[in-house]
């Protein structure tokens, strides 16, 4: 975003709320014919804090400019009228093969819903700026709505729009009301600390960042359109300095690190950031969401990761596939992914702290390549996670295969909208319930009621045996998974072969 130098302002920080379609309503009522753990809901709140903002505020609250923020989807767990976890029904939308299938999902708002974010604007005092965020491209209805609502409450405030969907979908975000579009990075705040306290909770995790950038140029993926192919780093004594002051500040211990790819110049970088958190002796929790690159491990950095405090490994294969994965220009083949799966092992870390992701949806993609890579994860002992796929405005899938006149919304992931009839929507979504076991038990006890499916997927020795399992555990099964519905989580791995 640009930056409005001169006498001290006040400023206002926006993260919209976002629209998402509610798969597990789908699953429930189509595939397991019950209530179940919600597999899908909070697809995209792991990694929800606002950090751009939070950065952006630290920059600006330097150079005296008064800072506030209504963050519309807080991470908070528990009930708050701006919780991600606060679903709003809004609509309908069609998924992809809709001619075909027929299936469309309920979509609903989660977080502060658009009438209470208008009175909370209200309520503020009069901001001379308005900086709206935006994150991903799919999610770019609530960015113009929540601007929208801006411009009528304090139409003489300037409103900046910035972040992912500004960046890669520039000529549609300049569409919105917002008086500025910022496309690319805010430089000058890139490397600052985030402003916790502009949060109206306190957060369990910070997620922090400490480099930009990615040498690769995987066909599915924009980092390198948004960050550049050239690395930048955060200097590792600065990130550590961060990390003390929030564990001091806040009590906070769990950081997550959102890097685009964590291990590229580790020597210089990351690896000075573990031995600084095991020197200060911190007893983090530190995790990774986007995974590490499996050609990049060692035994030395699986080791160092494990005794730093990583909780889990998530290693990207994508695809078994391996004529795929060169299509897709994956940096690392089939065998170093299980070469890097055996030295997060011999590291200490178990099948369940290894999860692998595995990309699903994607055109022309074969429902038994699906299958066969969820098999492969299942061998080698660790969960995999079936990633839905979209394809990213900029990246080199999009401009293949996206057709004009589609819109971003239409292009959730979770609309699987590139099924056909050879790949269904109703088969896709049958893959879901693999995601993050390690057992194919579990996934056979949530999928009893598709026999024919479960055939797709097993052997008839395989799924005899399988069958044979679950009865001898269902009362265990059952008793769980009432638990799990109870408390509104996910299920403890406890069942295994």
């Amino acid at each position: 975003m640009q930056d409005f130098a001169g006498t001290m302002k006040n400023i206002l920080l926006v993260s919209p709320p976002i629209e998402q379609p509610d798969l597990d309503r789908y699953l429930n009522e189509h595939v397991f014919k019950r209530n179940a753990p919600r597999f899908m809901t909070y697809f995209h709140s792991y990694g929800n804090q606002p950090i751009g903002l939070l950065k952006i505020a630290t920059s600006l609250r330097k150079k005296g400019h008064k800072v506030r923020m209504i963050d519309c989807r807080a991470e908070a767990t528990e009930y708050r009228p701006n919780s991600i976890f606060r679903r709003t029904f809004i609509g309908y939308r069609k998924c992809g093969n809709f001619e075909n299938e027929g299936i469309q999902l309920q979509i609903d708002l989660c977080g502060l819903p658009y009438d209470e974010f208008r009175n909370r604007l209200k309520l503020e005092p009069r901001p001379d700026e308005i900086y709206v965020t935006s994150g991903l491209t799919y999610h770019n209805r609530p960015v113009h709505r929540i601007i929208e609502i801006c411009k009528e409450v304090f139409p003489d405030a300037t409103v900046l729009l910035g972040g992912i969907y500004a960046t890669l979908c520039y000529d549609e975000a300049k569409k919105s009301k917002a008086d500025y579009v910022h496309r690319g990075m805010w430089e000058e705040a890139k490397h600052e600390w985030v402003s916790l306290d502009l949060l109206d909770y306190l957060p369990d995790r910070v997620v922090i960042k400490t480099s930009y950038g990615c040498p690769n140029s995987c066909t599915y993926c924009a980092v390198h359109k948004l960050e550049g192919h050239q690395m930048d780093f955060r200097d590792p004594a600065d990130v550590i300095a961060e990390i003390k002051d929030k564990v001091k500040t806040y009590g906070i211990r769990r950081f997550i690190f959102w890097e685009s790819n964590l291990l590229v110049s580790y020597e210089h970088h990351f690896e000075k950031i573990l031995d600084g958190i095991l020197e200060e002796r911190l007893g983090l929790r530190i995790e990774f969401p986007e995974g590490i690159q499996p050609n990049l491990l060692t035994k030395d950095i699986a080791e160092k990761l494990r005794k730093a405090g990583a909780s889990y490994v998530r290693l990207p294969l994508e695809t078994s596939d391996c004529l795929l994965s060169r299509k897709l220009k994956r940096p690392s083949t089939l065998e170093e992914f299980e070469v890097a799966v055996e030295l997060v092992k011999k590291a200490g870390f178990n099948g369940r702290d290894i999860t692998c992701f595995i990309l699903a949806g994607l055109p022309n993609q074969k429902l038994e390549n699906i299958i066969e890579s969820v098999r492969h994860v299942w061998k080698l002992g660790c969960k995999p996670y079936v990633n839905p796929f979209t394809p990213v405005p900029m990246s080199e899938d999009f401009a293949a295969i996206v057709g004009k006149g589609m819109r971003y919304e239409e292009l959730d992931p979770l609309l699987w909208p590139f099924a056909s009839q050879d790949m269904t929507v109703s088969d896709l979504a049958k893959i879901l319930p693999a995601t993050n076991r390690t057992s194919a038990l579990f996934y056979v006890f949530m999928m009893e009621n598709n026999k024919e499916f479960l055939k797709k997927v097993f052997t008839e020795n395989e799924l005899k045996y399988l069958m044979a399992a679950l009865e001898k555990k269902r009362e265990v099964i059952n008793r769980l998974v009432e638990v799990a519905i109870q408390r509104g989580k996910d299920l403890p791995h406890l069942i295994t072969d």
